[in-house]
């Protein structure tokens, strides 16, 4: 590939992770895992700057909030946190309502004003709630719940729209303002992971369908793949997505050599062309995510591992047309 780049293996979790993310000013990204912690990093220089382990259970829900001051954070548990990244200590706690044992995932609003938290299937029932949060004051009862008719397995949080991908296949449009679904679209598969497209959409990646959908309110299209595709994150600049957790149908002969070829794979979504393809992981990738800037990317695994690549600046000058 001409474009130079670095590798870092990264040591923090010993079970497999589930959730990464960038902040907003891309300077920090963190890990969760079903080993009951997460992990803060450094962007720039890959250091492990602080592991949470006040969790009683796997954390799946996990947020930096928009000023990239506090993490909001669930589990497969009853208790919530948010901590506080100057001190890197709790600064607010709250137990779920009675009837529901865990936490899937955790969406601020861009204000703070808030914080939504989608439940996981486990509980009695399963619901959308929303915290009030304010530095200053304790965690209350939620301001707001809705129930749902559904197992969810992800969900993203895009200009009042709620999107959450059910494991019956159905993608809920959940609106956030009225606390009500305005829309059910029957994807066939479940919605192993959404995340953000060129600011205005989202993408979807379909394990069992071997697809990523891209949808607003009003479109949709689809990125077919060669492989189970748990895992989809776009440049945030670039015609470029990175699709991971899946196996090259074409490769696979036997059962025995399914770990060899897992693969993270690039492509260019404007000529919906297969471009560059590592092996980062020794299991299926579950998330992969791009740093705001464009230049860094995160993939975290089912084996524990957490791989951070670095661009150079070249990078993003990329070119359908370039040698990779």
């Amino acid at each position: 590939m001409n474009y130079t780049y670095q590798k870092f293996n990264l040591k923090g979790h010993e079970r497999p992770i589930v959730n990464a993310q960038f902040n907003l000013d891309g300077d920090m990204f963190l890990t969760s895992s079903i080993d009951k912690t997460v992990c803060v990093w450094c962007a720039l220089t890959c250091r492990l700057l602080h592991q949470f382990k006040e969790f009683t259970a796997a954390v799946r829900a996990a947020e930096f909030s928009p000023d990239s001051n506090y993490i909001a954070a669930g589990q497969n548990d009853t208790e919530l946190f948010v901590f506080d990244l100057s001190t890197m200590r709790v600064s607010h706690q709250r137990t779920l309502p009675p009837g529901i044992k865990g936490a899937r995932s955790v969406h601020w609003r861009p204000d703070m004003s808030s914080f939504l938290v989608v439940t996981a299937s486990y509980g009695a029932s399963v619901q959308v709630l929303e915290y009030a949060f304010s530095p200053s004051q304790p965690l209350g009862p939620p301001a707001r719940a809705a129930a749902l008719e559904c197992s969810p397995v992800s969900s993203f949080l895009l200009n009042e729209v709620l999107y959450i991908g059910c494991d019956s296949g159905n993608l809920l449009f959940f609106n956030a303002e009225t606390f009500e679904i305005d829309e059910i679209e029957d994807l066939g598969y479940p919605a192993a992971d959404i995340s953000l497209f060129r600011d205005a959409y989202v993408a979807i990646a379909c394990t069992k369908a071997r697809k990523v959908y891209v949808y607003d309110a009003r479109e949709k299209f689809a990125l077919k793949t060669e492989f189970d595709v748990n895992t989809f994150c776009a440049h945030p600049t670039l015609e470029i997505g990175v699709l991971g957790g899946g196996i090259d149908a074409k490769s696979v002969t036997t059962t025995s050599n399914v770990d060899a070829t897992l693969v993270t794979q690039f492509y260019d979504l404007e000529h919906k062309t297969l471009i560059w393809e590592q092996k980062l992981h020794a299991g299926p990738s579950w998330r992969v995510r791009w740093s705001p800037d464009g230049l860094g990317m995160i993939s975290v695994a089912e084996d524990a591992s957490s791989v951070f690549i670095r661009f150079e600046s070249s990078f993003l000058g990329y070119s359908f047309k370039a040698e990779w």
